[in-house]
C-alpha cells in the first residue's frame, strides 16, 4: 500500500514538471529568433585596431580604424585607461573614429576599442612637438572623442516630463462704490429792508467824438525751418569672424565704412616684417570681405591691416597649435599668408 501511494505521488510530480515547462515555453513563443553570438564567450573574434598616424603634434585628429569587431556591437573607446566616448560596429563587424589630442602633451597615449573582455585591441601614437600637425582626414566617417577627459560611459537619463503648473488665477479686487458726497444745501438768502429811491440825475452834456482808433494787423506768422543734426558717420572697422586658431585655419574678415568704390591694401605684420599680401574693393556702402589662409603659417602673433589711403584699420591674430583648426566659412575673395613660388625649369646643358 505504502509503496503504491509513493508511486502516484512520483507520477503526480512529474506530471506537474511537464505542465510547467510547456507554460515556460508558451511565454517565449512570440520572442523573435536571433541567433547566438557563440564567439564572443568562446574569444571567437580578433580585433584589429588600427591609426593612420603613430607620431604627431599635440593638437593632431589621428583616425582609428577597427575590423574583426562583434557586429552591431556597442564598442567603448579608452584613452590610458580612461572612457572616452562609445562607437557602433557595422554589421561586418567594422568601427571607425577619431580622437582629437588638442590640450595633450608630449608622450605616448594608449587607445583602446573594447567590445567586451575577448573582443578588444589596442593601439598608440606619439605627441611630439616637431612633428607634423596632423588634420582630420576630409570625409572620414565616425565620431571624434577628446583625448582629455572625454565622454561619460552612461549615457545621459532622459528627463521625465515635468508637468506644467496651472496658475492660480487671482481673483481681482472689486472696488467699493464710493458715496456721493451729499452737497449742503445752500441757504436762501434773507430779504433785506426795500432800497431808498435814487434820485434822478442831471443832464448832462454828450460827449465829445473821439477818433475811431485803427486796427492793427496782426502779425504773419513766419516758420522758422529747424536744421536736422548731421549724422556722424561710423568709424571704419575691420572685424574677423576668430582671432585665434590652428596654423592652416582659414579666417572670414569683414570692412565696414570704408570709402566707397576705393582699393583696399591688405598688409601682414609678423615677426617685425611687414609686406602687403594683396588688396580688395569696397562696394557702394563702403563695406568689403576677404577670406585669409592660413596654410603652411608658423605659429606666432599676426597683425593684419586694412587701408583705402584715408582709413584704416587692423586685427590681431594668433596661431598656435593648442587652438582648433577653423574651417573655411562663406565665399569672398581669398588672401594667402604664404606665398607661392615658381622655380624656372632649366633644361639639362
Amino acid at each position: 500500500m505504502q509503496k503504491r501511494t509513493v508511486e502516484m505521488l512520483g507520477r503526480a510530480l512529474i506530471a506537474l514538471l511537464i505542465m510547467a515547462s510547456g507554460t515556460a515555453l508558451v511565454a517565449n513563443a512570440n520572442r523573435e529568433e536571433k541567433p547566438l553570438s557563440w564567439r564572443l564567450f568562446a574569444g571567437g573574434y580578433e580585433p584589429d585596431l588600427e591609426v593612420n598616424h603613430d607620431k604627431g603634434a599635440p593638437g593632431s585628429i589621428f583616425a582609428f580604424v577597427g575590423v574583426g569587431y562583434p557586429p552591431n556591437s556597442l564598442v567603448t573607446v579608452y584613452a590610458d585607461g580612461l572612457i572616452v566616448g562609445h562607437v557602433n560596429t557595422s554589421n561586418l563587424g567594422i568601427l571607425t573614429f577619431m580622437i582629437d589630442s588638442e590640450g595633450g602633451s608630449e608622450g605616448r597615449y594608449f587607445i583602446t576599442a573594447a567590445a567586451g573582455a575577448n573582443a578588444s585591441d589596442t593601439k598608440d601614437f606619439d605627441l611630439e612637438w616637431d612633428e607634423p600637425m596632423w588634420p582630420a582626414p576630409p570625409g572620414f566617417p565616425g565620431p571624434t572623442f577628446p583625448l582629455l577627459g572625454g565622454a561619460t560611459a552612461t549615457p545621459p537619463a532622459t528627463p521625465s516630463a515635468t508637468p506644467p503648473v496651472t496658475p492660480s488665477v487671482t481673483p481681482s479686487a472689486t472696488p467699493s462704490a464710493t458715496p456721493s458726497a451729499t452737497p449742503t444745501q445752500t441757504p436762501e438768502p434773507t430779504v433785506t429792508g426795500e432800497p431808498t429811491e435814487t434820485p434822478t440825475p442831471t443832464e448832462t452834456a454828450p460827449p465829445t467824438a473821439t477818433s475811431v482808433v485803427t486796427e492793427t494787423p496782426a502779425p504773419t506768422a513766419t516758420a522758422t525751418a529747424t536744421t536736422a543734426p548731421t549724422e556722424t558717420p561710423a568709424p571704419a572697422a575691420l572685424t574677423a569672424n576668430f582671432t585665434t586658431g590652428r596654423p592652416g585655419s582659414f579666417f572670414t574678415f569683414s570692412g565696414n565704412s570704408f570709402t566707397p568704390n576705393q582699393t583696399v591694401d591688405v598688409t601682414l605684420r609678423f615677426n617685425g616684417t611687414e609686406r602687403q599680401i594683396g588688396a580688395v574693393q569696397s562696394d557702394a556702402a563702403g563695406n568689403f570681405a576677404f577670406i585669409l589662409d592660413t596654410w603652411q603659417a608658423l605659429p606666432g602673433f599676426y597683425t593684419v591691416e586694412v587701408s583705402d589711403g584715408g582709413q584704416q584699420d587692423a586685427v590681431e591674430l594668433e596661431l598656435q597649435g593648442v587652438f582648433l583648426l577653423r574651417e573655411k566659412e562663406g565665399n569672398a575673395q581669398m588672401l594667402y599668408i604664404m606665398q607661392s613660388v615658381y622655380v624656372p625649369f632649366a633644361p639639362n646643358q
